[in-house]
């Protein structure tokens, strides 16, 4: 008996070791969702944490989507599978611009409950 490809015998691909197809880490953990900050600073911190992450996902897409059109000039690529996964790219790179806007807008609400900076040239704060 012989042994079985690895490789799909329809498209000749390996989702194990073509960069290609490797997954795209969700910016949001699906396992546990983090627990509510109790005080600003600790959202602060979350949002912070967040927007690293999903700078880093914007990163790995973006060289994905290189790869994507490197592959779509090819001429022996299939171009349907190609655009699909473009369009698969830039949906996700979507997503995560709407979550980096929607940071955006929790971070300048809690900065504006917060009060405006303290200048320290104003004699009349007291410092410390």
């Amino acid at each position: 008996m012989t042994p079985l490809p690895t490789t799909s015998p329809t498209f000749g691909i390996n989702p194990n070791t073509d960069p290609f197809f490797s997954p795209v880490v969700s910016p949001v953990s699906e396992s546990e969702p983090e627990p509510e900050p109790s005080n600003d600073f600790a959202r602060l911190a979350r949002l912070t944490r967040s927007n690293e992450s999903l700078f880093s996902t914007q990163r790995d897409l973006a060289v994905r989507r290189q790869r994507a059109r490197a592959y779509l000039a090819d001429p022996a690529c299939n171009p349907n599978l190609a655009k699909a996964n473009l369009e698969h790219l830039r949906a996700k790179s979507s997503e995560t611009l709407t979550v980096l806007r929607m940071n955006r807008l929790e971070a300048q609400a809690l900065l504006a409950r917060l009060g405006p900076p303290v200048s320290p040239a104003d004699p009349d704060q007291n410092q410390f």
